[in-house]
């Protein structure tokens, strides 16, 4: 085989403690990589229901109970599968990616969304884009892509992975 290999497309991934870093990899940089599934999100949508109340009051709105146990559902099993690929290199450095469903290309960069800790991971992804689209009709400002820092995920659980 060839020592030069094309570049993995530019991604947006974890790299070492830093979230949504836009980088490329090649495969002869990459010395070990690690799969494994992961539920990207530590909560469940029982755990999520139980919320149900406190969001409703903290909204101050109006909240189809059915339709958003609905959303939580569908989220929480969109991403309870997650690909994450841990990469080592070389050079030292450690490059984790997730996928959920299947890999998303930002559109103005090419480069493929690789880490949660990006909005357009979540947005322009065709199987969890539009679940968060509802979620945040009727809860404002609704953003898994900041983690435990996000209002709602705050109420839902104590631990979450995303970053």
């Amino acid at each position: 085989m060839s020592q030069e290999m094309n570049p993995i497309q530019g991604m947006y991934a974890n790299v070492d403690d830093q979230t949504g870093v836009r980088c490329t990899v090649t495969m002869s940089d990459v010395s070990v990589s690690v799969y494994k599934e992961v539920n990207l999100l530590v909560f469940n949508a029982f755990q999520a229901g139980k919320a149900f109340a406190r969001i409703a009051q903290m909204t101050g709105t109006t909240i189809d109970r059915d339709q958003y146990n609905q959303d939580i559902t569908d989220l929480t099993l969109a991403v309870e599968k997650t690909q994450k690929t841990t990469m080592y290199l070389r050079s030292g450095n450690k490059v984790v990616t997730y996928v959920a469903k299947q890999p998303v290309q930002n559109e103005e960069t090419g480069f493929l969304e690789l880490s949660p800790a990006r909005k357009e991971w979540w947005m322009d992804n065709p199987h969890i884009g539009p679940i968060v689209t509802s979620l945040r009709e009727y809860l404002p400002n609704f953003s898994p892509w900041h983690g435990q820092n996000d209002d709602y995920i705050s109420l839902f659980s104590k631990k979450s992975t995303l970053l």
